[in-house]
């Protein structure tokens, strides 16, 4: 094989993008090709790289590193966060890091731990009230305001209620308005003006409540001793705002599908539950839920939020024995390597026993990977595990929820792979 050769792959030029044709087009040409394919561009760039095997990815998210940075697709991305930790890249990247690290210590972990709970009391109240009534649960929407409120209650505690109208967030618009589109981002941009009253206020009264805003407000940096900018501060709460919610929020929409299909999944569940001191569980339970973790990530596995990555060569790099010229966009789809039936035995099957103890040894770590990896692995993982945790643990414990099969599910792959149409079901009270 010629070092100079392209890998295999179609003639016909298209540009990848997080949307259907492409989610389809790449389970196509990696059935076609194999796992590695080359995809002309439309633009006059060098050809666009899909690559589908641990060898390859462990190259690019660990050995070849450095030699990458982000790639297309995070310019729209940056129209509506701006330079947050998702789309920054270089040394202020590195920088950003460094400060925003340390808000997902233990210690403020299990603060925030708290609130999870308390939002997940009032979210069960809430639906037995609706099962009273004799309402259906729309999980979908109900899941995505429930983690929009942790986050928001995480970044501005007390400064939470003053936000809110008539007992609304002004940031629900974002479970409210579910487009992707340009509506959203003025309305986004729009929503900078509560976190900017808040931290001026902040400022002027020297006061700083025990939250993650004031961690970002007041954190310097360890190489520089330098706080972030206002800008900065702004674009990291806007990124977690987003990326704290939605990834959670459609996750949790998938576990309640597979939980109300599996049966024995769901007792095995409530079997854990029935085994805990207190509930909500106390953080130090957490490690008594492992099963409740399986789930998680059986279901991250099946339907992993981000399902398409990508990044651009700055140099030029081999890569499964081809030479990629500098400016090479390089694309990963976990959804897809997830399912490498070369790694994983029935991939189509939910089995959460794939990550039990004895079994989860013989995964290889670079077939699994729902929240990136290497230098960019989202720094939030801990945080959205034991949130969906908590979730599970208290809303199993307390209610039967039944799925109203009115609509068949179907897959919607965008920025996040979502069900195309809203989640309902049926709350009944356990006893």
């Amino acid at each position: 094989m010629s070092k100079s050769s392209l890998p295999p792959g179609p003639k016909q030029a298209f540009s990848l993008n997080a949307d259907e044709q492409s989610f389809e087009l790449i389970g196509n040409l990696l059935s076609e090709y194999g796992d590695i394919v080359s995809l002309p561009s439309p633009d006059g760039k060098p050809p666009q790289i899909i690559i589908n095997h641990p060898d390859y990815i462990k190259e690019i998210f660990v050995t070849e590193h450095k030699s990458m940075q982000k790639g297309t697709g995070f310019d729209r991305v940056k129209i509506l966060l701006g330079n947050g930790l998702i789309v920054s890249d270089g040394e202020f990247w590195q920088r950003q890091k460094r400060m925003i690290q340390p808000m997902f210590h233990k210690n403020v972990l299990q603060k925030v731990h708290t609130t999870m709970c308390e939002c997940n009391i009032r979210l069960v109240e809430n639906w037995k009230a609706k099962s009273e009534q004799g309402e259906s649960i729309n999980v979908t929407k109900d899941t995505c305001y429930l983690a929009l409120e942790i986050i928001l209650r995480a970044l501005f505690s007390e400064d939470y209620d003053e936000m809110s109208y008539k007992g609304v967030n002004p940031f629900f618009v974002l479970a409210e308005h579910t487009e992707r589109d340009l509506d959203l981002v003025v309305k986004f941009h729009s929503l900078g003006k509560y976190v900017k009253r808040c931290m001026q206020d902040r400022i002027q009264h020297e006061r700083y409540p025990d939250d993650l805003l004031s961690m970002l407000m007041l954190t310097e940096d360890k190489i520089t001793q330098e706080r972030m900018t206002e800008k900065e501060v702004l674009d990291e709460v806007m990124t977690l705002i987003v990326a704290a919610h939605e990834t959670t929020a459609a996750t949790v929409n998938w576990i309640w599908y597979f939980l109300s299909e599996n049966d024995q999944v769901l007792a095995s569940v409530r079997d854990e539950i029935n085994r805990l001191d207190s509930n909500p569980p106390s953080f130090e339970a957490l490690q008594n839920l492992p099963y409740i973790r399986q789930v998680i990530d059986e279901a991250l596995r099946m339907y992993p939020p981000g399902w398409l990555l990508s990044r651009e060569a700055i140099d030029r790099v081999e890569l499964g024995g081809y030479q990629l010229d500098a400016g090479t966009n390089i694309f990963i789809s976990p959804y897809y390597v997830h399912r490498h039936e070369e790694f994983w035995q029935s991939p189509e099957q939910f089995d959460p026993q794939r990550f039990s103890e004895s079994h989860a040894k013989q995964i290889n770590r670079y077939t699994y990977f729902p929240f990136s990896m290497g230098q960019r692995r989202c720094p939030g993982e801990i945080f959205a595990l034991i949130e969906m945790q908590v979730h599970f643990a208290y809303v199993c414990k307390h209610l039967d929820m039944k799925y109203i099969k009115d609509k068949p599910i179907i897959l919607e792959p965008l920025i996040n792979l979502r069900t195309q149409q809203d989640f309902y079901m049926q709350a009944q009270p356990r006893h």
